[in-house]
């Protein structure tokens, strides 16, 4: 009895260790392109089924899918019976569906969670709309526009020399338009990534930027040997952006109000759609930083102050006396206004990106070296062009669009819709119209005769003395 007992209960144990391989999916395609799609793989071991719906990929657990056999009969007897009602259910006219292990009832609520998702998503996006007009006001109080007339203004240098297309002077007409009083801040920038949170600039994309270092060994850590430009003091930086301006460790959360830097065309014109704005031509830039004063060097005049813009003052890149209180970027408003219109810091500090297409005399543009101009100078420039650029008002650079380096920001600019002009009210009065006359009627004629009259009577009374 012992003996038939134990093989009893191996034999039992035998049968319930073993396992049933699951089925291989079953697939129904109808008429409709539909797919349904019936899978039990793996459900011994996580015990549920993975479903897609209206794309969605996600796993659920329905109560009713536990309770399934797992024969291949019975699931396919449950595949045809939901085969039957899942055209009323779920309906996709293009594309394809792939239903698994889900019920009548779980479809319906799948359905009616995808409605309350629209709902919702539109909830967000509304709030999403008010967000950003609330950043917008934000910034516009941080950084207002200031509205300029426009006219005709002396536009370049007359100096030879340039070989950057200063020369020659001409006049140059600008329409109204209006132009931010200050560059684009780091808390500006920031406001726009907190709105646009997918976005990613040029230099993050590229995993580095240009940084401005004067000792490389200083700095080894950070520099990447690998790429440096032809000046031996710029070194692209890994992590380097516009949120960590030296690269990696470095951040800008104290110095909100320094002007945004690493920043390329695109990154540029990107902000400028997102505020409702463009970016500045050539032309509008340079009429502005003039402040109505034509042909003089700076915005303030022809003579240069040391405390009226962020530029290298010393032995470059030896030494930086820093007269102006700064060794490398600025606050925007470190400085009083530079011009009569009161606009900051366009002259030194960050060079500023324009949408004017970068051409030089005598050479043509070639769309694969695409350039464009940048304006105002930067703070390792000089006011007497002994080293680096000289800045001036009518200072001009060529970059490319996805160039990115610690020196070049932006400022916004908008246009000014004028006033349709409608022709007065002219009130005109009936004519009669044109009378033909004769010819016996017209003065002429009248004159002609009084003549004649008179020259008749001399004759007479000259006759009558003969006869007497």
């Amino acid at each position: 009895m012992k003996i038939c007992f134990i093989l009893l209960l191996a034999i039992s144990c035998w049968r319930g260790s073993s396992t049933v391989t699951p089925p291989s999916p079953i697939v129904y395609k109808r008429n409709d392109a539909t797919t349904v799609k019936i899978s039990t793989e793996n459900y011994d071991k996580y015990n549920e089924v993975e479903s897609v719906t209206n794309g969605r990929g996600r796993r659920y657990v329905p109560n009713d899918v536990r309770n399934i056999r797992r024969g291949r009969d019975t699931l396919r007897e449950w595949a045809e019976r939901k085969e039957a009602h899942t055209a009323q259910i779920i309906k996709q006219p293009e594309g394809r569906q792939t239903i698994s292990g889900h019920t009548e009832k779980y479809h319906q609520t799948a359905v009616d969670l995808t409605k309350k998702n629209r709902e919702l998503y539109e909830k967000v996006k509304a709030a999403r709309a008010e967000n950003k007009t609330k950043i917008l006001k934000g910034v516009a109080r941080q950084n207002p526009m200031i509205y300029l007339d426009g006219s005709t203004f002396k536009m370049g240098v007359n100096d030879p020399r340039s070989k950057t297309g200063e020369y020659p002077v001409k006049s140059v007409a600008v329409r109204p338009f209006k132009l931010d009083r200050y560059p684009v801040t780091n808390g500006d920038f920031m406001a726009f990534k907190r709105n646009k949170i997918r976005y990613k600039t040029t230099a993050e994309k590229a995993g580095f930027s240009w940084v401005f270092f004067k000792d490389k060994s200083r700095n080894a850590g950070l520099a990447d040997p690998a790429r440096q430009q032809s000046a031996r003091w710029w070194y692209g930086v890994k992590g380097a952006y516009w949120r960590q301006p030296g690269g990696e460790g470095s951040n800008v959360m104290d110095r909100l109000f320094y002007p945004v830097v690493h920043i390329s065309y695109f990154d540029a014109h990107a902000f400028c759609t997102w505020a409702k704005k463009r970016l500045p031509t050539e032309y509008e830039w340079e009429y502005a930083i003039r402040g109505g004063l034509n042909g003089l060097r700076y915005p303030w005049g022809d003579k240069f102050k040391r405390n009226r813009s962020n530029l290298w003052q010393g032995l470059f890149p030896a030494e930086n006396h820093q007269v102006d209180g700064h060794y490398s970027l600025a606050p925007v408003n470190a400085y009083e206004a530079q011009n009569n219109y009161g606009f900051y810091d366009m002259l030194g500090n960050a060079w500023e990106w324009t949408s004017t297409v970068y051409t030089e005399p005598r050479k043509t543009v070639n769309n694969k070296d695409k350039r464009y101009v940048a304006k105002g100078g930067s703070f390792i420039d000089s006011r007497d062009g002994k080293f680096n650029n000289e800045a001036r008002c009518a200072a001009r650079l060529g970059l490319r669009p996805n160039y990115t380096a610690g020196n070049i920001g932006f400022r916004c600019a908008r246009t000014v819709e004028l006033p349709e002009l409608k022709p007065k009210d002219i009130t005109t009065t009936t004519q009669r119209p044109p009378k033909h006359h004769r010819y016996e009627d017209t003065w002429t004629y009248k004159v002609k005769q009084v003549v004649q009259e008179v020259f008749q009577n001399i004759k007479d009374s000259v006759k009558l003395e003969g006869e007497l």
